[in-house]
């Protein structure tokens, strides 16, 4: 079953207002988990038809729903705060980019919005998109946990194989989903970014339980003697604990910019598409369309 069908099955009683996609971690889904599909040329098609099937199809079951591709905004901001900033992911995969350059051609060609923030990731985007949209229904598609920070009660967020509500990640971790951002910075996070060595993974639990800010996390008093001894430790350390918090915060208001794309006719987008043998593609199109 594909994304956009699970993500039919498990809402099929949902009405969103927005769908946020998070354009480059499912490239990088797509891209390399389809990467034996080709054309008769032999050029990998399996990012255009996974990710241009998934949107057209999320288009096709809710109607009239906004729907999102959300990008980074060119060299981040976050990398001059820190070097070693995604450094495990900074690799260099030319061939997945120049495709993601062509796909995000197609996605403008076929009228789907994409949004970046110049200078920031996807995330900060979706986050700014879910605070204008709180009070209503907003489904992220990401396997990104980051995405967990932007949660509101309206909020669904559809990670791997599963769509999660905003009150089944509240008893999954033991915690509000937007104080993941109170979590990571005392355990670190998956961008390279180092939580506080050795902290208590239980604590850490507790703590984002209990603190939606970093004063209220200071002001902890726990019964527990060793527990006290971390939040003694926390205080002591201010300048890691904030610094680490200053870099995961996400953005939640700024200017989001549209992906310039440039117009093309119906007629030579069914050109591309032809040469790119994404006929299922071309047909999902005539449905968007009726």
């Amino acid at each position: 079953m594909k994304l956009s069908d699970k993500v039919k099955a498990k809402n099929k009683n949902e009405n969103y207002d927005l769908i946020v996609l998070d354009g480059k971690n499912l490239s990088f889904k797509y891209f390399y988990g389809m990467i034996k599909l080709t054309n008769d040329k032999g050029e990998k098609t399996g990012l255009y038809h996974g990710f241009l099937s998934a949107v057209l199809k999320l288009k096709i079951d809710n109607p009239g729903v906004r729907v999102v591709v959300a990008w980074e905004g060119g060299k981040l901001v976050r990398d001059e705060m820190l070097d070693e900033y995604k450094g495990d992911r900074k690799k260099k995969h030319d061939e997945l980019l120049m495709a993601i350059s062509k796909l995000k051609k197609m996605l403008g060609a076929i009228g789907i919005e994409q949004k970046y923030i110049p200078g920031y990731e996807a995330d900060d985007v979706a986050s700014c998109l879910c605070v204008s949209n709180l009070g209503k229904k907003t489904l992220l598609i990401s396997t990104d946990s980051d995405w967990l920070q932007m949660m509101h009660e309206g909020c669904s967020i559809k990670v791997r194989d599963k769509v999660w509500t905003y009150s089944q990640l509240l008893k999954r971790e033991g915690f509000p989903p937007e104080r993941i951002l109170i979590y990571n910075v005392l355990k670190g996070s998956h961008n390279n970014v180092k939580g506080i060595p050795f902290f208590p993974t239980d604590l850490a639990r507790k703590l984002a339980k209990g603190s939606s800010c970093l004063e209220d996390l200071y002001a902890s008093r726990p019964s527990d003697s060793v527990e006290l001894k971390w939040i003694a430790y926390l205080c002591e350390h201010k300048s890691d604990v904030e610094f680490n918090y200053r870099i995961m915060k996400l953005r939640k208001k700024a200017k989001l910019e549209d992906i310039p794309c440039r117009k093309v006719s119906l007629a030579k987008l069914k050109e591309v598409l032809i040469k790119n043998q994404l006929f299922q593609v071309m047909k999902l199109m005539e449905r968007v369309k009726a």
